[in-house]
């Protein structure tokens, strides 16, 4: 009954994914309404989760290709960059925890705080997601230029699979999640690397005789 009226919160709003999970009066706060057993709520919301993937598998791909799509766009991906470095407002006993139990100071206001070096690199680093969303293909090239085809064939299989899961298991586009991705990009790149290094070596060879 709650997805049936899933136009009342917009549940086909691919924004408003977060929220569904965990906002006030969107889906899982409905659900958990109408069925107060938590055990029986998980067990219900998975078998439906399950059987919408094989009664409609083109539409959970459809899904899985536009959450990919999401991080296609200068504008995007820079929102999600930011997004990823937190905001809202923490409560005094938030505040007085993460002094005590980390030992890190904040004020209850996060977005007023300056960014880190790190912060800072995080945000001026989105041409390089880019790349790591193509990641697979990167993989895929350095299969063909490699000669040790085994090792590249490895980085791509484990390329595809975590950006099936980043897409298809993911609410929404997220640069945190693509870290994974990056090692695997960097060696695809270090193989391509390699095989132009070894290419321009002996036509710097024969020019120097």
């Amino acid at each position: 009954m709650a997805i049936a009226n899933g136009h009342q919160f917009k549940i086909d709003d691919p924004t408003l994914r977060n929220a569904q999970h965990f906002g006030q009066g969107f889906l899982i706060d409905r659900w958990r309404e109408i069925e107060k057993d938590r055990r029986k709520s998980d067990r219900i919301a998975r078998e439906t989760a399950m059987n919408a993937l094989r009664r409609r598998p083109l539409q959970i791909a459809g899904l899985a290709l536009r959450t990919y799509m999401g991080y296609w766009g200068i504008a995007s991906i820079q929102s999600y960059a930011r997004e990823d470095l937190g905001g809202g407002e923490l409560t005094d006993e938030q505040v007085k925890m993460l002094a005590e139990k980390f030992g890190f100071q904040t004020v209850r206001h996060l977005p007023a705080l300056p960014y880190s070096l790190l912060q800072r690199y995080l945000l001026a680093a989105w041409p390089y997601y880019f790349i790591v969303v193509v990641s697979p293909l990167v993989c895929a090239f350095a299969i063909w230029l490699n000669r040790d085809r085994a090792f590249a064939l490895l980085l791509f299989i484990h390329a595809s699979i975590l950006m099936v899961v980043i897409t298809a298991l993911s609410p929404q586009a997220c640069i945190r999640y693509l870290q994974p991705l990056s090692i695997l990009t960097l060696l695809s790149i270090a193989i391509c690397v390699d095989w132009l290094a070894r290419r321009a070596r002996p036509a710097a060879m024969q020019s120097a005789s």
